[in-house]
Formats: structure tokens, C-alpha cells, sequence
């Protein structure tokens, strides 16, 4: 498709280089007889003068015949008679004047241009070869000419004559637009060419709406191609995201259930029932991996079902307090030497779905020892203010690479450096959704490999209990 539009342009280019050079020609050629003209009427005028002035012509009148007048033309230098003419007189309407009038217009044909040259004596035909040969085209006739006509056909005059000869020809011109050699009466002349320097320009300039419309046409076929390549790329990258994604929950999940079955195999034996300590581990070692396994659904499902607006929120006013305090001890249970601090608040009352909520502190708390540097040091700091309540999640992970923060949020989004760290990369994605649903916010405060911290931004209408 772009290579027939541009093959479009380059003909349409080559017709219109080929009607401007015609229109020049054109031009030209209407504009050249008038000042050819105008040159030969200078000659004729030269030749007038010559014919007239008495030191090359000696011109002798006979009026002694009252039926005639008669003329005699002399060369002054040698007394010869080059010319002699007798006129029949009307003696009604004749006098000597008007008859000589008659005779000068006879043989000068002024009033008719006819132009009638006498050569007489050598000197007077000596000039008028003369004339010929020196008097020039009035190139700046030809030019205002040129002029009047190119603005009627929008040609512009930026052009210039140029005088061919043996040393100059159109190759030595380069790359320009000029015409014909022109076809004069002056032989110095018929050499004479119209130059353009700028031809390209000009051709374009013609040819403007085409263009406009052609490289409108070339910029929509590229922003299609680009977005066509853009959107191949991206399902590319959903595509691997997803492979990644089905890698990672088939890990994820065959990870809790084989410490379950495990477990479950174990309490088959008589001799581990009979242990009310032994029996009391193993059911809690179920418990923790069920726990595990569980939090890893949910976590798929609400992002699927938030995804597809399907999600059902059920708000309620909730205590802040009770909610930390249920996930400090459930994950102080299930992660043994983890430290999880935080501090209550004197008015805990959101409006907000309990559910929710708790998974989005789930998985910042989740993130927090499962990325940790070590033991995992969590720091919970909620906060009330006039419009807000406000939650910050601090840990002492491995943190987040500068390039990469941008995204943290993004579906499937996994960072670069944990790839070995078991982990979806819905958690984060599942946050941002929900609080956005439920009128919230959440950003990421700072990082560093000293570790993290989130704030959690949560809407107070409807005042304390």
C-alpha cells in the first residue's frame, strides 16, 4: 500500500514537472514575437535615421514640370545617383510638400510598418548589416512580459536567462528546470534559455493539494502500521505474561499441596494419632498450607472478577483495629520469627468492605516477609486525618529497582530480580484495583534494598461509633 502511494506521488510529480516546463515553453513563446517586434522596429528607427540624414544621402528635388516631381538621391562622397523617382502630380490638392510626404512614406513605409530597407550607398547598408548584428532583444521587456504571464498561470519569477554557447551547456547547468532555446530573429540570441534554480520546489508547490493528501494518507497507513506492531507486541507480551503466570500457580499451588498430603499421610499412621502433640503439628502444618493455598485463589479470582467489574462489595463500617490485629496474629501463627508491629488508633472506624480490606493488608504484609532481607521486620503505622485514614506498610525487603517502580501495579508484573521467589504477580494489581473501587488510593512511598513502603488511603465518610 505505501509503495503504490509513493509510486502515485513520483508519477504525479513527473506530469506535473512535465506541465510546468510546457507552461514556460508556452509562455515564453507568446511572450517572445512582441519584443522580436520591438527589436526590429529599433533597426527599422536606426535605418530611418540614416536614410535621412544628409551627410550619407544627398537628396536633389525637380519641380520644374508642372505634371511631375521628381527626386534624385546622390552618394554625397562620390556625387553618384543611387536612386531616382518621379511622382504624377494632381495640381488641385498636391503641393510640394505633400508630395514629398508621399514619396518619404512610399518608400519608408513607416505608418504600415512594412519596414523597407534601402541599402543605397555602401555606408548606409554598411549600417544597417550593422544594426542587425548589434541591436539585442530588450531582455527586460522579455522579462516583464514573462512576467505578467507567469502570474497567470501562478508560475513564480525567481528565474534567470542564461546564454548558452560552446563553453556553456544545459548539462553544465546542474540540477534546474529550463527551457527551450528560444527562436529569435537575433541569431546572438537564439541561444537564450529560462532558468529555474529551484524546480523541485516549484513543481511541489503545484501539486500541494495532492501532496498534502498522499502524505496524509503515507502518516495514517504508519500510525496504523505502528499501532498493528504495537498491539501484536503487546498480546506478545500478554501472552508470556500468562505462560509465566500458569508456570507460577502451578508451582505455587503443588507447593502446599504436597506438604498437605504429606501431612495427611502422616496422621493415617496409628502411632502419630496416638500423639496428641504430633497430631495437634501436622493439623496445624495443614491448617497453614490450606491457608496458603487459599490465599492463592482468592487472590486470582477477585482480580479476575474485578477485571470483568464483577466484583460485589459489601460496605460496612469496619474497626481498623480489629482487622490489624486479626492479621498480626495469623501471620505471626503461620510465619514463626516474623515481627509485625503496629499501633492502634483511637478512632478506627472506616467505612469500607472488611473482606477487602483485609486481603489488600494481606498481601502488602505477605509481600513483606516473603521478599524479606533475612527475618522479616514489618511496620504497620495507621494514621487518622480530617478526610482520610491513611495506612503505611514498612518492610525490610530487598526492594524495588527505580526502573521497574512504574509498574509495580501492573497485571502480571513481576520484578527482574525476585524471578526466583515463588509469587504471581496479581497482588499488587489486585490492591491498586480494589481500593480504586472502593474510592482509595494507593502508592508506593519509597524503595530501596533496604526495603519498602506502601500507604494505603482510605475514604472516613460517615464518621466514628
Amino acid at each position: 500500500m505505501l509503495s503504490l502511494q509513493l509510486y502515485f506521488l513520483y508519477s504525479t510529480y513527473e506530469g506535473e514537472k512535465q506541465e510546468f516546463t510546457k507552461d514556460i515553453n508556452t509562455s515564453l513563446q507568446l511572450a517572445l514575437p512582441g519584443v522580436q517586434e520591438h527589436r526590429l522596429d529599433e533597426v527599422h528607427r536606426l535605418h530611418v535615421r540614416d536614410i535621412t540624414d544628409t551627410t550619407l544621402l544627398k537628396v536633389e528635388w525637380k519641380t520644374d514640370d508642372p505634371t511631375k516631381t521628381a527626386f534624385q538621391v546622390k552618394d554625397p562622397k562620390t556625387e553618384d545617383v543611387v536612386l531616382s523617382y518621379s511622382y504624377e502630380r494632381d495640381e488641385k490638392s498636391d503641393t510640394i510638400r505633400d508630395i514629398r510626404d508621399k514619396i518619404f512614406d512610399l518608400f519608408m513605409g513607416m505608418e504600415r510598418k512594412q519596414r523597407v530597407y534601402f541599402g543605397l550607398t555602401k555606408e548606409v547598408d554598411r549600417r544597417r548589416k550593422l544594426y542587425f548584428d548589434t541591436v539585442r532583444l530588450d531582455l527586460e521587456m522579455l522579462r516583464d512580459t514573462l512576467d505578467h504571464k507567469f502570474q497567470a498561470l501562478s508560475i513564480p519569477t525567481d528565474y534567470r536567462f542564461e546564454l548558452l554557447d560552446s563553453m556553456t551547456t544545459t548539462e553544465d547547468l546542474g540540477a534546474v528546470l529550463h527551457t527551450k532555446r528560444l527562436k529569435a530573429y537575433d541569431r546572438s540570441m537564439e541561444d537564450l534559455i529560462v532558468v529555474f534554480d529551484r524546480p523541485t520546489t516549484h513543481v511541489l508547490a503545484r501539486m500541494n493539494v495532492v501532496l498534502v493528501a498522499s502524505v496524509t494518507v503515507i502518516l495514517l497507513i504508519a500510525i496504523a502500521f505502528i499501532a498493528l506492531f504495537r498491539t501484536i507486541g503487546r498480546q506478545r507480551r500478554l501472552s508470556g505474561l500468562k505462560d509465566d503466570f500458569i508456570d507460577s500457580m502451578t508451582h505455587e499451588l503443588l507447593t502446599p499441596i504436597a506438604t498437605l498430603k504429606i501431612s495427611l499421610e502422616t496422621l493415617e499412621n496409628k502411632d502419630v494419632r496416638e500423639s496428641e502433640e504430633k497430631t495437634s503439628r501436622y493439623l496445624n502444618i495443614s491448617k497453614m498450607e490450606l491457608s496458603r493455598v487459599s490465599d492463592i485463589v482468592h487472590n486470582v479470582l477477585y482480580s479476575s472478577l474485578l477485571e470483568q467489574q464483577e466484583a460485589k462489595l459489601k460496605v460496612e463500617r469496619i474497626n481498623v483495629n480489629e482487622v490489624l490485629d486479626d492479621l498480626v496474629n495469623y501471620h505471626s501463627d503461620i510465619n514463626k520469627g516474623v515481627d509485625i508491629q503496629y499501633q492502634s488508633l483511637e478512632d478506627p472506624w472506616v467505612s469500607s468492605d472488611r473482606q477487602h480490606l483485609t486481603n489488600v493488608l494481606h498481601n502488602l504484609i505477605d509481600n513483606g516477609i516473603k521478599y524479606a532481607n533475612g527475618k522479616a521486620d514489618i511496620t504497620i503505622i495507621p494514621t487518622r486525618h480530617e478526610s482520610e485514614l491513611s495506612i503505611v506498610v514498612n518492610d525490610n525487603g530487598c526492594g524495588i529497582p527505580e526502573s521497574e517502580q512504574s509498574r509495580v501495579f501492573e497485571k502480571f508484573y513481576r520484578s527482574k530480580d525476585v524471578q526466583d521467589i515463588k509469587g504471581l504477580g496479581v497482588g499488587l494489581y489486585y490492591v491498586k484495583t480494589i481500593l480504586t473501587r472502593l474510592k482509595g488510593s494507593v502508592e508506593l512511598l519509597h524503595s530501596s534494598p533496604k526495603g519498602s513502603s506502601f500507604k494505603v488511603s482510605l475514604n472516613t465518610a460517615g464518621g466514628s461509633e
